[in-house]
């Protein structure tokens, strides 16, 4: 029994996971392909690179062809045509690198903002610790239920003893918990109510243990909808590393109508996944927030909505700002040329 409750508790301790740690488990993934040490060729990155560079290098040659008709017309040259080549060539230098870390950075914002959601305190609530605290009780109501299952059938002495057996298991399990979530008062009450109900049945009142147990089929469609949960975050960071890989590509296809909606069109693309995982993690925080003030006394709702509604719902938000992000950054960057390629031709 102390072999099973010390595994317990490192299941718990490792297996309790805030939805930070999908993306650090993803993290070294993220270093291999972008910021490996080196950069080359020989990596997916360095080969998507050498790509964006063959559009990179005859988009220059044009650009420069039409720079010097356009002096030889005694015109000053196009602004987006002389800078943003430039720009375009030093993010290429170095096999990609800067190109690399710049992708890494726009993830470690859209992270760094993501952990801040999680974080945030709502109605007194921190989200990410009502989320773990949500897992433990699922977690702990469903693993006393076992203990205490077996003893339904029987009668008399051994049933005496199957329940004795069972509320010990529950002190230590008390214990178990207590060492991971601290004086969480719903440990005591999981715990409290099994216990009177199994000293109501030693009394005579042979029902009363019945009303506590979730149907037998509930852990399996928790354990389904929790994986769902898990398979979004993760989709989410696999389909931002495919975004991060094109970005060579988004920056060279750019310079071939020397213009920057290429691109910015790239920048939305990634930032909108990444609302998604941040309006993911806002919902379950704010969902476990409730949860956690009400009192779970019906978890499925919880499982229901992290599993299925919170995946829905924060794709198609993100998915509706991907759209506003990529008119916004388009028009800003048509500004900032209008009024840059104003200003150098006024000084001409």
């Amino acid at each position: 029994m102390s072999y099973f409750i010390g595994s317990f508790t490192n299941i718990l301790q490792n297996g309790i996971n805030t939805t930070n740690d999908t993306a650090q488990a993803w993290d070294q993934t993220w270093t291999n392909l972008f910021a490996g040490g080196n950069i080359s060729g020989a990596t997916i990155f360095g080969s998507m690179v050498q790509l964006g560079e063959l559009f990179a290098v005859v988009a220059v040659i044009i650009a420069g062809l039409l720079t010097f008709k356009d002096m030889n017309n005694h015109k000053a040259p196009q602004f987006n045509i002389v800078i943003w080549p430039l720009i375009a060539m030093t993010m290429f230098a170095a096999d990609g690198a800067l190109l690399a870390q710049t992708v890494l950075g726009l993830r470690g914002i859209i992270n760094q903002i993501s952990d801040q959601v999680a974080t945030s305190v709502v109605a007194g609530v921190q989200l990410d610790e009502a989320l773990k605290n949500l897992g433990g009780q699922v977690m702990l109501q469903q693993t006393v239920e076992d203990a205490y299952r077996g003893c339904l059938s029987m009668t008399g002495a051994a049933r005496a003893d199957c329940l004795q057996k069972a509320a010990d298991y529950g002190n230590e399990l008390a214990n178990s918990f207590g060492n991971v979530f601290g004086a969480a008062q719903w440990i005591g009450d999981i715990i409290d109510s099994f216990r009177n109900a199994s000293n109501a049945v030693q009394n005579g009142t042979g029902g009363a243990l019945i009303g506590l147990f979730s149907p037998i089929w509930e852990p399996i469609l928790y354990a389904i909808l929790f994986a769902l949960m898990k398979a979004y975050q993760n989709m989410l960071e696999a389909v931002m590393i495919l975004i991060g890989l094109t970005a060579p590509l988004a920056l060279g296809g750019s310079l071939i109508g020397f213009g920057t909606p290429a691109f910015i069109g790239w920048l939305s693309g990634f930032f909108s996944f990444g609302l998604a995982k941040i309006f993911f993690n806002l919902l379950i925080g704010l969902a476990a927030s409730v949860a956690t003030n009400a009192g779970l006394n019906d978890p499925a709702w919880f499982a229901l909505f992290v599993g299925i509604c919170a995946p829905i719902i924060s794709f198609a938000m993100a998915s509706g700002s991907g759209f506003v992000i990529w008119g916004a950054m388009t028009s800003m960057a048509a500004s900032a040329t209008t009024g840059a390629a104003s200003m150098i031709t006024k000084k001409a």
